[in-house]
């Protein structure tokens, strides 16, 4: 079943002028050729179509009472006096014949009145380069302190030969007359609207060559090698991406694609991370267990003296605090160092005299949890 003029605009069949025109101002927007490259202008025509007779009371009325397919029908057998195509369009009426002038025109599809003409460049958006990708490996520290990395990559940049214009000779557009533009006339359920449009010859340049440019065959870009330096903020994070703007495939005439870096961040032997946070883990001899002591601990801003006092636990963490990462935004990190009672294989004959003697020593000892503590680590 053909889509009705009510399901062209996505309005009810008692739908109010106002929502009409509401509806087709919007949809106007969203598929006029010279606002988006890729409008589908059939579907353009067909929306026009619609709003110029539903905007019209009398067209309106017989629309429905005829129902779609037999008014359709019988405005192409009788001719259609004007509706159902853009021949023969009242350019000087607006929607119901409420004049419409062109800087209404021009507010709707422009935003902001006639001056909206020059402000969209011929009413095509600006070529963009592709973007590019980049896989960056570091290690822990790099990724936790922040550092710079040379990086080469393949991209298409301008073409030297030709500075990126696509030919020699230049000579100005015969179309255009050098402006990159050329007028053109759009009838529509507003009336006539008179758009520039990028100039099909030049392709909105200006100037056409004498000689293409045979480097690059005329595209103005060429694929070469790129080497780059590229800054890593601190604290970032396995999977973080980072976008260098300008820096993906060059377009003719046109801005820069943007190079993204993906970051992958290699295990560290000692550390691991927990948000800005940094973990390690430490071994201690029993004796420093029992009597305590002083030992230096490496962290990413250099060696800390940490003191272990007497009668420490074997997996007891200590916090040192602002010694994890320092992120450009965000909280200090601390670092958190957990201590492990390192119990030996083998002692030699001083040790082993030692603690046969502690251990005699300990034999009436009424202390059970002390003593049993020992029996555990080496009896």
């Amino acid at each position: 079943m053909p889509e009705d003029y009510y399901d062209v605009l996505g309005v009810s069949r008692d739908a109010s002028q106002k929502e009409i025109k509401k509806a087709y101002k919007q949809l106007a927007k969203e598929h006029h050729p010279d606002l988006n490259d890729d409008a589908d202008e059939d579907r353009f025509k067909k929306i026009n179509e619609a709003a110029e007779v539903l905007t019209d009371e009398d067209e309106r009325q017989k629309y429905d009472r005829a129902g779609h397919q037999a008014y359709t029908e019988g405005q192409k057998k009788g001719g259609g006096g004007g509706r159902g195509g853009f021949d023969g369009f009242d350019t000087g009426a607006g929607f119901g014949g409420q004049g419409l002038n062109m800087d209404d025109i021009f507010d709707m599809f422009m935003g902001g009145g006639a001056g909206g003409r020059g402000g969209r460049g011929g009413g095509r958006r600006q070529r963009s380069g592709q973007d590019r990708r980049y896989d960056l490996s570091l290690d822990f520290e790099d990724a936790a302190l922040g550092t710079e990395e040379t990086i080469t990559y393949t991209r298409k940049a301008p073409c030297e030969d030709c500075d990126g214009r696509g030919g020699h000779n230049a000579e100005t557009c015969p179309q255009c007359n050098g402006s990159g533009k050329v007028e053109a006339v759009q009838r529509t359920a507003l009336g006539a609207i008179r758009t520039e449009r990028r100039c099909p010859q030049c392709n909105g340049h200006g100037e056409t060559f004498e000689d293409t440019c045979r480097t690059c065959n005329g595209s103005g870009v060429q694929t070469q090698q790129t080497t780059i330096d590229v800054d890593i903020p601190p604290g970032v994070e396995d999977g973080n991406r980072l976008r260098v703007r300008g820096k993906g495939d060059a377009a003719k005439n046109g801005r820069n694609g943007d190079l993204y870096v993906f970051i992958s961040v290699k295990d560290h032997e000692f550390y691991s991370r927990d948000g800005n946070d940094i973990h390690v883990d430490i071994p201690i001899s029993y004796v420093q267990a029992v009597y305590g002591d002083k030992v230096d601990v490496p962290t990413l801003h250099g060696d800390v003296t940490l003191t272990i006092p007497s009668k420490t636990s074997s997996e007891t963490t200590f916090k040192l605090r602002g010694k994890g990462i320092h992120p450009n935004r965000g909280r200090n990190g601390d670092q958190l160092v957990t201590v492990h009672i390192d119990v030996p294989d083998a002692m030699n004959d001083d040790e082993e005299e030692a603690l046969e003697a502690l251990r005699d020593a300990q034999d009436g000892d009424t202390v059970e949890p002390q003593k049993g503590l020992f029996d555990k680590l080496f009896g």
